[in-house]
């Protein structure tokens, strides 16, 4: 074994570049500390980044879908209905994954995030803030509603209606994926999940147009996150400064790849706990950290409306329903 960096009062913690080579660099224990600390913090952040990023990356499947369900009929629909059935099965499909991702996300707000914030009252405030936005945004409460429908008793969009304007182009959505009213008022955790039922009770002979929900709710996600992050900026900060000045180090005096394991080691010179630090983990969290929502990537038109209805539109509207009970 190479000893190098050696200390009299510094035998028990070492780095170690090649983990094929048996050839380790002595440091002080305050290194080791350190990294152990801000890596193991860094990695929980990324996780919870990463639940955030697949949430997000559903949400833009799902825009998706819809504009390629539109571009796919727009044009004579009455003779696509067997492709239009097939798009409508795949919408559901997308809601299906959008919602158990979100619910994964908004899970580990509730139980894990507790890790990133040990200060209980810090953690106690970011519940505070997610629950207010809960309250004040009716498509939050539908979301979390139509999740457990969808996990539990299975598809809700019955059907999609294309909009062709007479005249001129439509500054709307041109689609609507419809959810019949009565399948959310009729099912038994409606009145506990829903604090303000005048919307659902005035259309509940109609339909609710689902796009408009999902964007309001992925918003309203995304507020939440947005605010985490600007909680923890100055401690991740913190966390990536240290590492990288730590690896810097490092590589000077002897190089690596992308990998630094730093180890504690017993009297006999053997590793009892040990950090293996990528670099590539590091920069993946810089890189994530800095991602916002494109609300409107693969969306058709911004203005969308809550429910299917044609108040105002000098329109022709073809509809295609799924066979379901």
């Amino acid at each position: 074994v190479r000893r190098t960096l050696r200390m009299e009062d510094e035998m028990k913690y070492a780095f170690q570049t090649d983990l094929n080579k048996i050839d380790i660099f002595y440091i002080k224990q305050d290194i080791f500390l350190r990294v152990n600390e801000n890596y193991s913090y860094l990695l929980k952040y990324l996780w919870f980044e990463n639940k955030y990023q697949t949430l997000v990356e559903n949400y833009y499947e799902f825009e998706k879908t819809i504009s390629e369900t539109y571009n796919a009929l727009k044009d004579k629909t009455e003779a696509k209905i067997d492709i239009g059935q097939e798009y409508i099965v795949t919408i559901n499909r997308r809601i299906l994954n959008f919602t158990s991702s979100a619910r994964n996300y908004t899970d580990d707000i509730d139980k894990n995030v507790s890790e990133l914030f040990p200060d209980p009252k810090i953690h106690e405030l970011i519940k505070k803030y997610k629950s207010t936005i809960y309250d004040n945004n009716y498509s939050y409460q539908l979301l979390e509603l139509l999740r457990n429908i969808y996990q539990h008793k299975g598809f809700l969009v019955r059907g999609i209606t294309i909009i062709k304007p007479l005249f001129g182009d439509l500054d709307e959505m041109p689609i609507f994926a419809n959810i019949k009213v009565k399948d959310i008022i009729n099912n038994a955790n409606y009145a506990n999940k829903i604090k303000d039922k005048k919307m659902m009770n005035s259309n509940s002979n109609g339909y609710l147009n689902i796009i408009y929900h999902i964007r309001s709710y992925i918003q309203s996600l995304d507020e939440i996150h947005q605010k985490i992050r600007k909680m923890q900026e100055n401690k991740y900060n913190i966390a990536i400064n240290v590492l990288n000045k730590i690896l810097d180090d490092i590589y000077i005096l002897k190089g690596f790849k992308t990998e630094v394991a730093f180890i504690e080691l017993d009297d006999n010179n053997e590793a009892i706990n040990w950090v293996l630090v990528n670099r590539n983990n590091i920069l993946k969290f810089q890189k994530y950290i800095t991602r916002t929502l494109e609300i409107n990537k693969h969306v058709l038109k911004n203005k969308c409306r809550p429910f299917r209805n044609f108040d105002g539109l000098n329109s022709e509207n073809n509809d295609i329903q799924l066979n379901m009970i």
